[in-house]
């Protein structure tokens, strides 16, 4: 739940991220990335503590922190995402995300049944798929950035 609050955040003002250079993007992705390093602190810390308040159990600390690194890179890429739909770039997108969904099937199949619990392994699977994603967007964002000033050389 806490990695669609990144959409929750920037919703009403899609009209204005549209509208934005690449350098404020970058300056907005690394902002909302920072905001979700720390809400991924706080809401895994109120989270272990709320569960062994009420629940009387506790969850491993590795367990917790593969769950706050889970919740970080949305924050990061969902600004690319939507610059990427702006420049009607939507199948990249969609062929990122049906990436996104092999790797973590696959990953799942192999962690899983590797893990003591099922769910550390679990949680690895989808943690490592999410940075992964933020490294493919990443990753599509520069290219696409040199393309097009490639092109705006080539122009002049």
């Amino acid at each position: 739940l806490l990695q669609s609050s990144a959409g929750f955040i920037l919703a009403p003002y899609l009209k204005n991220i549209y509208r934005l250079k690449k350098d404020s993007i970058r300056k907005l992705s690394v902002k909302l990335l920072s905001f979700g390093i720390a809400l991924a602190a706080i809401s895994t810390y109120f989270i272990s503590v709320f569960i062994r308040y009420f629940y009387h159990f506790s969850i491993p600390t590795v367990t917790l922190l593969l769950g706050a690194f889970f919740i970080i890179p949305i924050f990061y890429y969902i600004t690319i995402v939507y610059q990427l739909l702006k420049i009607n770039r939507q199948k990249i997108v969609l062929f990122i995300n049906i990436a996104g969904t092999i790797i973590s099937f696959i990953l799942n199949i192999i962690l899983i049944p590797h893990s003591s619990d099922g769910i550390s392994g679990a949680i690895l699977a989808i943690t490592i798929t999410q940075w992964l994603l933020l490294l493919m967007y990443w990753s599509i964002s520069n290219f696409l950035s040199k393309t097009q000033e490639a092109v705006k050389t080539t122009a002049m």
